[in-house]
Order: C-alpha cells, then sequence, then structure tokens
C-alpha cells in the first residue's frame, strides 16, 4: 500500500484480525526464501479485505516460482478505544489511498 503500519498506528487507526485463512499447497523448509504477494480485494467503510499469494522462490532463476499457500484476511478499522472507526470520515487521506490500492488491483 506504500505505508508502514505504524503510520496508521500514529494517527490512532488499528486493525485487528477479524478474518483469517490459509490454504496451505506444498511445504515450506527453514531455508526456504518465500514471497508474499498481497492486494486489497474488498475495502468498506469499516474494514478491509486481502488476498495472499505465498510463493516459495527457486534456486534456479530460471525456475517459476512454486505456489505454496493461498490466504485471505480481513481486518477492522477500529480507534484507540477498540470501537468501529469509519476511515472515510475520520482518516480520508488513508482513505483515499486504500482506495487507489482498491482501484489499482482491478485495472490489472
Amino acid at each position: 500500500l506504500g505505508m508502514p503500519y505504524t503510520s496508521l498506528e500514529k494517527n490512532k487507526i488499528y486493525l485487528p484480525a477479524i478474518k483469517v485463512f490459509c490454504q496451505y499447497k506444498l511445504p515450506v523448509f527453514y531455508d526456504d526464501l518465500i514471497k508474499v504477494v498481497t492486494r486489497v480485494v474488498d475495502l468498506q467503510d469499516v474494514k478491509i479485505s486481502f488476498k495472499h499469494d505465498i510463493f516459495r522462490e527457486k534456486e534456479n532463476p530460471r525456475e517459476k516460482p512454486a505456489l505454496v499457500a493461498l490466504g485471505e484476511t480481513e481486518y477492522a478499522f477500529v480507534s484507540e478505544e477498540g470501537k468501529p472507526l469509519v476511515l472515510k470520515k475520520h482518516h480520508p487521506f488513508f482513505w483515499r489511498r486504500l482506495q487507489e490500492a482498491v482501484d489499482r488491483e482491478e485495472e490489472e
């Protein structure tokens, strides 16, 4: 998204996980190098959802990375007090940044 999570916390925006799913396809071992590709799939007033593709990188750069897992996560936007936060209303700058990420995903 082009911004660290700490920038959200500095603005009193917190994202507790409310749903997590992982479908394992292949094993990964300690010395394996993995790559996680994450994209925003849904943005609503008080929550955001992501899909994740996890790949094991190959030692030979000519080989295609192996898809080892598929994941989905959903987070709520909450205030410092843990109350639902309508991001669009309270933090329009961050809302626009997230909306731009959604728009980019839809274009691809």
